[in-house]
């Protein structure tokens, strides 16, 4: 018998925008942890560390890492404002698996991305396509993912 989305897995979906757009001055996003200092480039929105290499994600390229953090904010699930209450993150990780076997969160190993900091570079293979810059990544969890476009079901 099929389902309907959960409440939680519907707010994934919803909030992907919202936590690449405003969430990571203090996590994942905008660079906000690393020792890159202030450009303006930092600013923008999207700027994720992966093994060491910081880079800018195109647009549809979404950080799980970020979103998870985004919505435990949201959810008071912050252990003193900054540790992952373990139950959110389990209840989180159950709603993007779901999501994932749905098709309406597609994982993504090479990335597009709008822009890279040079001085991390050599740590990620950046490839300079036709389409854009792409860089690939190698997780054996979920991380970096797009939206599937069309119509939804509840399948």
């Amino acid at each position: 018998m099929s389902r309907g989305l959960g409440k939680l897995q519907r707010e994934i979906l919803e909030t992907l925008d919202d936590a690449k757009r405003h969430f990571g001055e203090d996590y994942s996003y905008h660079g906000g942890f690393t020792k890159f200092g202030i450009a303006a480039r930092w600013k923008l929105p999207g700027w994720v560390v992966h093994r060491g290499a910081a880079f800018r994600l195109g647009e549809a390229m979404y950080d799980l890492r970020a979103s998870c953090r985004y919505l435990a904010h949201r959810h008071d699930a912050l252990d003193r404002g900054r540790w992952l209450d373990p139950r959110f993150q389990a209840s989180f990780s159950r709603a993007v698996r779901s999501l994932v076997k749905r098709g309406l969160l597609v994982p993504k190993h090479l990335l597009r991305i709008e822009d890279y900091d040079e001085e991390t570079a050599h740590h990620a293979q950046i490839q300079h396509l036709k389409e854009g810059m792409y860089v690939f990544v190698s997780e054996r969890q979920v991380r970096f993912v797009g939206k599937r476009y069309g119509p939804t079901h509840n399948a």
